[in-house]
């Protein structure tokens, strides 16, 4: 028997807890030799990648399940609802075991795990391990996204605002879990025409309700997708200059850490940057490659890795304003790194 003791920062959240109990079980079932889909080019990781369809009759969009590999461990799993880094193996009982786990929500949105000693229990007394008081058990049961529209009390369709930059038409999809009351509790994008119109939606369904749902006439958890189809209009659109015209306004700019492993030596990382009225640059608006090298990995996985350090650099930039019609406007501009 192993003695286990573990700090999350900050606490509470089910993947990590069973990446940590479980590692492998996100892999039950997964025949990795029917994708051929590798979304890593270069570099030491061997990833395989799964698409499959989301939504209802008319409406449906792509969403993705992606399984990495690093010396034949895993290094991270990214799918609807379970997004986990594996790091920091360590030797135990005559196994690799992670130590580190850091669970990706969404952009910005990371929550990570470590054990600080996982060490063989002698002698345990058995009554650590006794149930106190019988509960209920917390089930979370995935559903279709059929069947989660049909527990839908008040499903409103979604208000879609005007835009001022990206697709004016498209799908976008999102996780959502709900608690055993029927309330919303969590719900994050998985894939989006126009990433900016996710928040529009998260924030509209969050004040949906919906009915109780039950196994086995007890309440429990549920966890699907639902996804959306968009149609909006531009207005006042946010101007966006080619690099060549952008870099003139750069007055001062910071090289961003490269995390190990994040892509080869050279690769050409093109964000576009979004700057406010003042100059300030605000942060990364899209991250993309040249598609002609391929280098690059396009998972929320890798883009999590980056994002940080990215960040942390762009506060240091300055920019001059960018007028246009006289008045000083937001504006977003292209930039090239090349990882070193």
């Amino acid at each position: 028997m192993s003695k286990l003791v573990a700090t999350t920062t900050p606490t509470g959240s089910a993947p990590w807890v069973a990446a940590m109990f479980e590692a492998g079980k996100p892999l039950e079932g997964v025949d990795l030799s029917r994708s051929s889909d590798n979304p890593v080019f270069g570099g030491t990781q061997v990833c395989r990648r799964f698409t499959y369809m989301a939504g209802v009759a008319p409406v449906s969009n792509k969403v993705f399940s992606t399984f990495c590999f690093e010396d034949g461990l895993i290094e991270s799993v990214g799918m609807p609802g379970y997004s986990v880094g594996y790091k920091n193996y360590k030797n135990f009982a005559g196994k690799r075991v992670a130590h580190t786990f850091t669970e990706h929500i969404e952009s910005g949105t990371e929550l990570q795990a470590t054990i600080e000693e996982l060490s063989e229990l002698k002698s345990p007394d058995e009554s650590q391990f006794a149930i106190q008081e019988a509960s209920a058990r917390l089930q979370t049961v995935r559903i279709s996204e059929a069947t989660l529209r049909s527990l839908a009390v008040n499903a409103r369709d979604i208000a879609w605002p005007t835009v001022r930059s990206g697709a004016e038409k498209g799908t976008l999809s999102l996780y959502v879990c709900l608690d055993r009351t029927g309330h919303v509790r969590e719900i994050y994008e998985l894939n989006s025409s126009n990433p900016g119109l996710s928040d529009v939606a998260r924030d509209q369904v969050m004040k949906w309700r919906f009915k109780t749902a039950t196994s086995n006439g007890a309440p429990v958890q549920v966890e699907s997708i639902l996804t959306f189809a968009f149609q909006t209009a531009t207005a006042d659109p946010i101007p966006v200059l080619e690099e060549e015209e952008g870099t003139k306004l750069i007055v001062h700019r910071a090289e961003p850490p490269w995390p190990a492993g994040f892509a080869p030596v050279g690769t050409p990382v093109i964000v576009t940057l979004g700057v406010k009225e003042n100059g300030d640059c605000y942060g990364v608006v899209f991250i993309t490659s040249d598609e002609a090298n391929r280098a690059f990995v396009m998972r929320p996985e890798k883009l999590s890795m980056v994002e940080e350090p990215l960040q942390e650099a762009l506060k240091q930039w300055r920019l001059q304003p960018y007028i246009r019609d006289g008045k000083a406007t937001e504006y977003q501009v292209k930039v090239t790194f090349h990882v070193n």
